[in-house]
């Protein structure tokens, strides 16, 4: 690995630690205060593309943290990237994240952009659905996320705006002091109403702290349809809930936790005991 970020980084990163892993692995290189993204090889192509597009939109004004180079090094197996480091946010950052939010959705999208689109993303985690859930547990699923398209599609307007696509405060940080978005993968264009939504999701199932719903509400304004944005929380719930279903045949605790959401997930979000984030 240190050979393959020397490419990168022609004076070296230092030492190297796992921050996270999931679709991509992400790593952290604190001397260097350098973040590596580690992605198959067959994404090559997008992950290019990503770097063009993340670069060019850096430069307009948008608040997004820009790749350290444009380059990529790649293995047969591996493609890597190399960020800044920024210092990760807080629950209690929400006005940050909206006042970023809406100047990233002042910014004009590409028009190479595509429509947001959440229909392919619940193909391939129903189509890796474990066999062991149970009827109703999946049938819930499936309901919502045919009710999440639905939603999405009937929102679509002639407004759209340039999207993050994964907005919440586990993807922002502070570089140089100043707020930017980072997990830039899902860039695309659609209602702002759609990144609002993962915010509210998240103070109605989660943490249920009306300063912090309110910080947020307040630092974006009101170009918003707020009462849009509380119809596209279905897809921020479904989302969330479809990945945590990935997790049945490992984990018992995310097993109890899904349980719980299908079983409230219609009822008043107040009646109720919160979600637990996993």
């Amino acid at each position: 690995m240190q050979e393959l970020a020397a490419e990168l980084a022609p004076d070296g990163v230092g030492r190297i630690e796992l921050l996270r892993r999931g679709s991509n692995v992400v790593l952290q290189a604190p001397e260097s205060r350098c973040i590596l993204r580690l992605q198959h090889a067959h994404l090559a192509d997008a992950v290019k593309a990503n770097l063009d597009l993340v670069a060019r939109l850096t430069a307009t004004g948008a608040p997004l943290v820009g790749p350290l180079t444009s380059r990529v090094a790649m293995t047969d197996v591996v493609v890597l990237t190399a960020w800044p480091a920024g210092q990760p946010a807080n629950a209690e950052d929400t006005a940050a994240l909206g006042a970023v939010l809406q100047t990233l959705h002042d910014v004009q999208p590409p028009r190479e952009l595509s429509l947001v689109n959440v229909t392919d993303r619940f193909d391939r985690r129903f189509a890796d659905l474990p066999s062991d859930i149970p009827n109703r547990i999946a049938k819930a699923l499936r309901d919502h996320a045919d009710l999440a398209v639905d939603t999405l599609r009937a929102a679509s307007s002639s407004s759209d705006v340039l999207l993050h696509g994964d907005a919440h405060v586990g993807n922002l940080v502070f570089l140089h002091d100043e707020p930017r978005l980072i997990d830039l993968d899902d860039l695309c264009r659609g209602p702002r109403e759609f990144d609002l939504a993962p915010s509210l999701a998240s103070y109605q199932r989660f943490h249920r702290d009306d300063r912090r719903w309110q910080a947020f509400r307040a630092a974006y304004g009101e170009s918003a349809d707020w009462d849009l944005v509380n119809t596209l929380t279905v897809v921020r719930e479904a989302t969330m809930n479809t990945w945590l279903a990935g997790l049945w045949e490992h984990d018992p605790h995310a097993r109890d936790e899904l349980i719980h959401r299908v079983d409230t997930w219609d009822k008043d979000w107040n009646s109720h005991e919160p979600w637990r984030a996993m």
